[in-house]
């Protein structure tokens, strides 16, 4: 029992040195000296000693909230950033990841593990080599593919903080890392509905990725592109900009990148309420999960396939699907796509005034919300489902 303890009690620290190393590394980014710190937190309603300091970065010690709002201060970066990032180092505290001998094969994991619907496990292998790294060039280019799993995690103002900084001090002639950083800029914005910056980024990491020549960059610049199209309900554009990508995708050895454009594909199509094109579409990117084993996924595609059949008023197979997308994400307890689903398995219950099931569907989400990224399209569904209940009663009786 006093192993298991002490065994638990390392996971739970393990979070100190990642991030002390990352408060160390925004200190020497602003020129900083401990004793600078410890100087200039002098006027704040609590300073920081700088041995107290050292010992945060060296992870040896918790830094208190109220001195973290002081650091945030004096290095010029929101709390709000410093917080996620804390957040992101002690989620991925109990995950175990191996170690690479290149960038390239930390990434190609890290990559798997996404598309796997497992960002902690990205964030950790990405987080951990790049802390590892004695190399400017890989050390950019990870701090931007950091920011992937922040955003699906919904840590918006590390991620912001993170690219901006990394836009004020990138090579202007780097045309292929400089596309990266507005792809990701985009996807950032378009997540909080900022349409006009995501479009900005959106159209500029376009034009680099052109300049790069990198068939790479150009697919992710089109497909971020139609991702952010889709968001603003501009279907047409958006099936326009994935058919592009999707026969850049079969240049690739990642055959996961052609299903993800066929997914995305599926959902522009049923926005266009054509769904026959959306069950084409599905079969396809489902034999194309199915082989790369990306179980989350698959379970996107079964609420895809949910939707087709509510709006086609077959509400018995609406919520079979519903269900099967749930099994299929059982074991990832905050995946977004879980929330997405449950919204949709209440609105399926309100449309059929199932008292019980809409019951039973609000209480898991009541649960869940805390936990997920404040996606506001998400945000409003839920908001007037539950208005909805109310109004015809179904939670009062």
């Amino acid at each position: 029992m006093a192993t298991e303890r002490k065994k638990k009690r390392g996971t739970e620290l393990a979070y100190l040195a990642p991030f002390g190393a990352y408060l160390r590394e925004i200190r020497q980014r602003k020129g900083l000296s401990l004793a600078d710190v410890e100087s200039l937190s002098e006027r704040s309603s609590d300073p920081i000693n700088k041995g107290y300091l050292s010992r945060v970065e060296n992870g040896q010690q918790s830094i208190a909230f109220s001195k973290l709002i002081t650091l945030a201060r004096i290095y010029d970066c929101p709390p709000g950033a410093l917080v996620d990032r804390l957040e992101l180092d002690m989620e991925a505290a109990s995950v175990e990841v191996p170690e690479f001998d290149s960038m390239e094969a930390c990434l190609r994991w890290s990559r798997q593990r996404s598309n796997r619907g497992e960002p902690q496990h990205s964030y950790a292998a990405v987080r951990n080599y790049r802390l590892r790294s004695t190399l400017d060039s890989e050390k950019h280019r990870l701090t931007v593919t950091l920011t992937t799993p922040a955003i699906f995690l919904g840590k918006y103002e590390y991620t912001e903080f993170e690219l901006k900084t990394e836009l004020s001090v990138v090579d202007s002639e780097n045309s292929e890392h400089l596309s990266f950083l507005h792809e990701r800029l985009a996807t950032l914005f378009f997540r909080r509905e900022n349409y006009i910056e995501a479009n900005r980024h959106s159209s500029k990491a376009l034009e680099l990725a052109k300049d790069s020549g990198s068939a790479d960059r150009i697919f992710h610049a089109h497909y971020a592109h139609a991702t952010g199209l889709l968001q603003q309900k501009k279907f047409r554009e958006a099936i326009d900009e994935l058919v592009k990508a999707y026969e850049l995708s079969k240049e690739f050895e990642d055959s996961i990148l052609g299903g993800k454009v066929l997914s995305s594909l599926a959902s522009a199509y049923l926005g266009q309420k054509q769904f026959a094109a959306a069950r084409r579409a599905i079969t396809a990117a489902q034999k194309n999960f199915r082989t790369n084993k990306a179980r989350a996924s698959q379970a996107l595609l079964s609420t895809f396939l949910g939707q087709i059949e509510f709006q086609q008023g077959d509400y018995r197979k609406a919520e079979i699907h519903y269900r099967d997308s749930l099994d299929l994400l059982k074991g990832f307890s905050r995946h977004r796509f879980r929330f997405f689903t449950e919204i949709r398995l209440l609105e399926l219950a309100v449309t059929q005034g199932n008292q019980a099931m809409a019951r039973a569907v609000l209480r898991r989400l009541k649960r869940l919300r805390p936990w997920f990224p404040k996606e506001a399209e998400l945000e409003r569904d839920y908001g007037l489902l539950e208005t909805e209940l109310h109004a015809r009663n179904m939670l009062d009786r």
